[in-house]
């Protein structure tokens, strides 16, 4: 895949420039990357803290798999963004966040525009955020203190972009158990309590794998499995 990347100092959010774009007709490979942000968010409309000196990239997807699987575009991009950031040993949390130690490094966010008639894909964003120098006190961690030589943030996205590009082809190909088995190698451990919101409930229990389509499968405290498609995952 080939990257056509569009830099600037300050957006109110990538993830929004690069909608706009796609939205005028941008090919897969369009890429936009900030300096800061002045109103980044992450899933839910969460407020992202985008501060000069870390990495904040929205990437232009359009895979050719079946709606049922675009949920799996989240576990590619933390395998592929946990290869990146290997030297600081990531801990890939279903699904879309990346730890270190415990405290947040990089998250990723996904949203989709779907063809009304055709009932077909038109296009994915995919939202990277990287701390690199700095990152919020309560929850963040930063390359800069796991890392003796801290990476820039150009550095960090082409190692990404590469690591994407190949996850990618190997997921349209049809390879998705490759995808998964790589994202548990680098996930935290099978027992690992979770704590699962659904909406005004929440579920506990421990963390036991991945499905065939990447549901992340939580054994109960009665023994039980409970398949869970989508939710807010909290380490317990």
């Amino acid at each position: 895949m080939m990257w056509n990347i569009s830099a600037f100092e300050s957006l109110p959010s990538t993830q929004t420039k690069l909608k706009d774009m796609a939205a005028a007709g941008a090919l897969a490979g369009t890429c936009v990357q900030a300096q800061m942000q002045t109103g980044g968010y992450g899933r839910q409309g969460r407020g992202w803290v985008s501060p000069p000196g870390n990495l904040y990239l929205s990437v232009l997807l359009k895979p050719s798999v079946p709606l049922t699987a675009l949920p799996q575009a989240a576990l590619v991009a933390g395998l592929a963004l946990a290869e990146a950031l290997h030297d600081c040993k990531p801990v890939l949390k279903w699904p879309n966040d990346v730890f270190v130690k415990g405290r947040k490094l990089a998250g990723l966010i996904l949203e989709s525009d779907i063809n009304s008639v055709t009932g077909r894909l038109n296009w994915l964003a995919l939202g990277v955020g990287v701390n690199v120098v700095s990152a919020p006190d309560d929850i963040g961690t930063a390359l800069n203190e796991c890392m003796s030589d801290t990476p820039g943030t150009d550095e960090v996205r082409d190692a990404f972009l590469d690591s994407l590009a190949r996850h990618m082809t190997a997921w349209e190909a049809g390879n998705f158990e490759e995808i998964r088995d790589g994202w548990m190698a680098r996930a935290h451990p099978p027992g690992t309590l979770l704590k699962i919101k659904l909406g005004d409930t929440a579920l506990d229990g421990y963390f036991e794998r991945l499905d065939a389509a990447g549901n992340l499968v939580l054994k109960l405290n009665d023994g039980t499995e409970k398949t869970i498609s989508a939710g807010e995952v909290h380490f317990g």
